[in-house]
């Protein structure tokens, strides 16, 4: 099953083929193009990929690689043959890449702290789109040229052209791919000022009394002279939401951010640097812990205070999952807002790192709750899909911190799950939930 992912082509040369077209390294004006399978051009990016090599086949030697699946944030690599980078030659070399024109990447540069001359931006894509010439001197900037997919997958194939000038922007070259002239940045005024303390802190302990919450706490701080601070919070067995408040500045409305770090390890939890008067955190524990708060932002030398929202993890997340995966599985539940967990799951997996099928029985009139969690490793993205009848259901994270889906059987006595998860070393567990019946 491939409907988690997105269809992605890349247009590449390649670099070992590319020869010299004579002695002194001078391009021809018009070099024959190797042979492509015709499956290579089928649809609308193969036909429009074939479209910019023969362009590019007029002003000199143009090659074209075979297409390769690129994973999300997976590093690609172009090597280019030594003698396309001399220096020495006044001639051009341009890498082009061309995908589908909804997906995103990045063309990176290597990067060198010790030669300051050597240092690049990224190339972002532009309607699926991204190329990059280098003339003369600056031809070995290409060398280390590589490609980052933001989007979660595709296949990817470059372009390269070696040439006495320069050749058209592909906007030029493939009128579909001109993005257009783009939008101004909104204007969007000053931060808007702040209520007192006093109001704003009881609207937040009246919302979260709404939302159930088992306990509320409050703790006064303080800021120092640069608006910053820092506290130790003991976090129990449960879920937590930790906000900091600070007052209002009639000059300036403060912009709050906070980080929650363990205490003996020193690792960052969770972090909030939104643009806003306040900091919320969230987390859920499996074992009773200690953890840093820090905070900056604040008005200097004025009154903060913090509250401790807190819930109890559902008791129909089985305590022989062990501390680490209860809490895990609480927190991506808690983070999509799901607290009504009053039976045992229905299904329960562990997995790895990549792409995993799943055949769930289900009882035809009912719907369900799906919480996928990483318990192990450093998990850049996950995903997870349900297919049931013609209907599909994804949910998707890109910090690595787990997701939550919710679907209907919708009249199947199975269900297909589909879940991916990106990093090192990644581990996860997932449980299923009956959420109810249908009419």
């Amino acid at each position: 099953m491939r409907w988690l992912g997105f269809s992605v082509v890349f247009l590449v040369v390649s670099a070992s083929s590319l020869r010299a077209a004579s002695a002194d390294d001078s391009p021809p004006s018009h070099a024959p193009s190797p042979e492509i399978p015709p499956v290579w051009n089928v649809g609308p990016l193969g036909e429009q990929a074939a479209l910019l090599l023969k362009a590019y086949a007029r002003i000199g030697v143009a090659r074209r690689l075979t297409p390769e699946l690129v994973e999300q944030d997976e590093s690609h690599p172009l090597v280019l043959p030594q003698h396309l980078l001399d220096p020495s030659t006044p001639s051009c070399v341009t890498v082009s890449a061309l995908s589908a024109p909804n997906i995103s990447f990045l063309l990176l540069f290597r990067q060198s702290d010790d030669d300051p001359s050597r240092l690049a931006w990224p190339i972002p894509s532009a309607a699926g789109a991204a190329e990059v010439t280098r003339c003369g001197a600056r031809k070995p900037l290409l060398k280390g040229l590589g490609l980052k997919l933001r989007s979660r997958r595709g296949v990817v194939e470059f372009l390269v052209v070696h040439s006495e000038n320069p050749p058209q922007q592909i906007s030029e070259l493939l009128p579909s791919r001109n993005p257009g002239t783009s939008l101004p940045s909104p204007q969007i005024g000053r931060r808007p000022w702040l209520a007192p303390l006093k109001d704003r802190l009881a609207l937040l302990i009246q919302s979260r009394r709404a939302e159930g919450a088992e306990s509320i706490n409050e703790s006064a701080l303080t800021s120092d002279d640069a608006g910053r601070g820092s506290t130790v919070v003991h976090l129990p067995v449960g879920c937590h939401r930790l906000e900091i408040l600070t007052g209002s500045n009639p000059e300036a409305p403060p912009d709050l951010d906070g980080g929650l770090f363990a205490l003996t390890q020193g690792l960052q939890i969770a972090s909030d640097e939104e643009h806003r008067g306040q900091v919320s955190l969230r987390h859920c524990v499996g074992r009773a812990a200690r953890f840093r708060l820090d905070y900056s932002g604040a008005v200097p030398q004025n009154e903060v205070v913090l509250l401790h929202s807190s819930w109890a993890i559902p008791e129909s997340f089985p305590p022989d999952w062990g501390s680490l995966a209860r809490a895990r599985l609480a927190h991506v539940a808690f983070r999509a807002g799901l607290r009504d967990f009053t039976e045992p799951p229905v299904f329960s997996s562990l997995g790895v790192r990549g792409t995993t099928h799943i055949i769930l029985p289900t009882d035809p009139a009912r719907c369900y709750i799906a919480n996928l969690a990483p318990i192990r490793g450093a998990a850049t993205s996950m995903a997870l899909g349900a297919r049931a009848a013609a209907t599909t259901s994804e949910a998707h994270s890109l910090d690595g911190g787990g997701v939550s889906l919710a679907f209907c059987a919708r009249g199947q006595e199975t269900v297909f799950l589909e879940t991916q998860a990106l990093g090192a070393g990644v581990a996860w567990i997932l449980g299923v939930w009956s959420a109810g019946r249908l009419e």
